[in-house]
């Protein structure tokens, strides 16, 4: 139940802002109001949804200064599991990373953005697991939500999605290529990219500003 609501949040099908309607919920999904409660309860420490006092609950707000901070965290983790990742990896372990990155770029000339945003992220978790250190990928865990959300955002935006395409290929080649110095710094430009992108985007609209100390760069 958690995971079916969390991919509606992550697909924006339940919006930033939208109430979420117990009894409506309960009766689409077709289940009782305990294992709904039990689900949100969940959501609510992963930080997607809130609840507010005689109003109920509500899909939380994705922040700028929350974006940055976490993209910021992410390109970290990520940046380290890449450089280890090129020095390590296996044939076998290369072979089924180039074959998510063809799954990936196919769907990407399909315009099929809810499949690609599924193997996106698939990728960005196997460059940490490919490290085999439990303490990143534990800690890379933490963000994924979050990171997910502002992720498939950004892709909406034509040229950001092209760019990422364009950025993935490269880290590939970097990692075939057992460069890890070069695999390291384009997953940490391809993360800061992506953050921001959605943060520049997310502040014009609401003519806001980034804190200075999270901004991306």
């Amino acid at each position: 139940m958690a995971e079916n609501l969390r991919e509606r949040i992550v697909l924006n099908h339940l919006q930033e802002g939208e109430r979420i309607s117990e009894v409506a919920l309960a009766e689409k999904l077709g289940v009782s109001r305990t294992p709904l409660r039990e689900a949100l309860a969940v959501l609510k420490r992963e930080g997607l949804v809130q609840s507010r006092p005689r109003c109920g609950t509500y899909v939380t707000f994705i922040t700028a200064d929350d974006t940055a901070e976490t993209f910021q965290a992410i390109a970290v983790v990520e940046s380290s599991a890449g450089r280890i990742a090129a020095r390590w990896i296996t044939d076998q372990e290369l072979r089924d990373l180039t074959g998510l990155h063809e799954r990936l770029y196919a769907l990407h000339r399909e315009r099929a953005r809810e499949d690609y945003s599924a193997v996106n992220d698939e990728i960005h978790r196997r460059f940490v697991q490919l490290t085999g250190n439990r303490h990143l990928i534990q800690a890379h865990e933490q963000w994924l939500v979050a990171a997910r959300r502002v992720r498939f955002q950004a892709l909406q935006a034509q040229e950001r999605w092209d760019a990422s395409v364009t950025e993935h290929a490269e880290i590939l080649a970097a990692i075939a290529a057992r460069d890890a110095d070069r695999a390291g710094a384009l997953i940490e430009h391809h993360v800061r990219e992506t953050g921001d992108f959605f943060c520049r985007n997310l502040l014009a609209r609401e003519g806001r500003r980034v804190s200075t100390r999270s901004r991306l760069r």
